[in-house]
Parts: C-alpha cells; sequence; structure tokens
C-alpha cells in the first residue's frame, strides 16, 4: 500500500489523503474499509467510475482496466480539523 502523492507539477492542499492498496490486493479493499471502520477510523472508497453509475450504464464508452483496477484500491483517509481532538478525546 502507499499513500497517493502530489504530482511534482502540483501543489495539494492535503485535504483528500488517498491510500492506494498494491495491485495484488485489488480485492481486498472492502475488507480494509469495513476493519479500518469497526476500529474508528472512518475511511472510505474515494470515487465510483462514472459508467458505473445508473445514468451512464447505457453509454458508449472504452475498456478502462487501469481506471477500474485503481477505483477498486484506493481508500480515502479521513481529515479535518477536528480529527486531532477526535483520536485524542
Amino acid at each position: 500500500m502507499s499513500f497517493v502523492d502530489e504530482p511534482s507539477f502540483a501543489r495539494s492542499n492535503y485535504w483528500l489523503n488517498a491510500l492506494l492498496l498494491d495491485a495484488e490486493h485489488v480485492g481486498e479493499r472492502d475488507e480494509f474499509l469495513r476493519q479500518c471502520n469497526e476500529d474508528g477510523l472512518l475511511c472510505r472508497p474515494v470515487w465510483t467510475l462514472m459508467h458505473r453509475l445508473p445514468i451512464y450504464a447505457d453509454c458508449p464508452r472504452m475498456p478502462m482496466p487501469v481506471a477500474e483496477s485503481v477505483e477498486a484500491r484506493l481508500v480515502n483517509l479521513p481529515s479535518g480539523p477536528g480529527l486531532a481532538v477526535a483520536a485524542e478525546g
């Protein structure tokens, strides 16, 4: 697993931090999310690809194996100004 780093050409505000599970763990994201949430670390999937949304289900598209792999492995970490207080309390 690795953190998603800012690209060299950009400057991140670090509002949305994410972990990318290694490719060999592609089927384990939901279990990882379940365990994190059970332990009080409120993680979530980052997004749903547009072609998976009902409104776009019948639209033409090309194969997207890379996007689908990333979607299946990307986890959003909680962030916000109250997080440190919540962790201490």
